[in-house]
């Protein structure tokens, strides 16, 4: 299955993660380091992992985020302030294959492929086309 398409179908997962203000020992966590925050987070404080994914943005960007997972209980949050609310979904891959995508991807609305359907008096196209008239309309 393509990348695209893992990425649709998990889409339809996602949900805002309420955020949750931290101090690091480093200070203050920062709203362009989702990893390093999370890293820091689950160095310092133990029973809890990262969870990698996108933020989807205006509805057709994906943007690279990384979140906080209680291990015990499965309660996820943000430790990144982040300007805007928006909903988050786990990457359908593995992390090798995350961390080597870009920060971004479009992926804007695609219905999917329609199937094809004939009508059955529908001509087949790989037949020669019937011969013109040369005769004059209304002759």
């Amino acid at each position: 299955m393509s990348l695209f398409t893992r990425l649709r179908a998990s889409s339809v997962s996602a949900s805002v993660i309420p955020y949750k203000f931290v101090l690091l020992e480093s200070g203050i966590p920062k709203a362009d380091k989702p990893d390093e925050n999370v890293k820091a987070f689950v160095a310092e404080r133990a029973g809890f992992k990262a969870v990698r994914g996108w933020l989807i943005l205006h509805g057709a960007i994906l943007d690279k985020h990384v979140v906080v997972e209680q291990v015990r209980t499965r309660v996820r949050f943000d430790v990144t302030p982040l300007m805007v609310s928006a909903p988050f979904f786990e990457h359908p891959g593995p992390l090798e294959e995350f961390e080597g995508l870009c920060g971004q991807i479009s992926l804007p609305f695609w219905p999917g492929p329609n199937p094809i359907v004939r009508d059955s008096a529908e001509t087949d196209p790989t037949e020669a086309a019937p011969a013109e008239s040369e005769s004059e309309p209304g002759e």
